[in-house]
């Protein structure tokens, strides 16, 4: 999402890219352990339909930059650690 955000409100000034493009380090970091771990317990990131509301958010924040920003950072703040527990006693 942050890698989306940063082309696709390339007007915003550099110091705002560059941020975000930081946030998109953390996300590789953050789907790389998770997508390990699932790996472990016989998953795959895809397999779970909770993260499809992400996409879904997107889709529809396209064209504001406010609510991207919210959509982007929100999931942050509740805890990624919740929502993968959640997925994985879904499953």
């Amino acid at each position: 999402m942050a890698l989306d955000a940063v082309y696709r409100f390339r007007n915003t000034p550099k110091e705002f890219k560059k941020d975000w493009l930081k946030v998109a380090d953390d996300e590789v970091r953050d789907f790389k352990m998770i997508e390990s771990l699932l790996g472990k317990l016989g998953y795959s990131y895809g397999d779970f339909k909770v993260h499809q509301g992400l996409f879904i958010a997107g889709k529809k924040s396209q064209n504001s930059l406010i609510e991207r920003m919210a959509l982007t950072y929100s999931p942050r703040l509740k805890s990624e650690d919740s929502g993968f527990k959640a997925m994985v006693a879904d499953k």
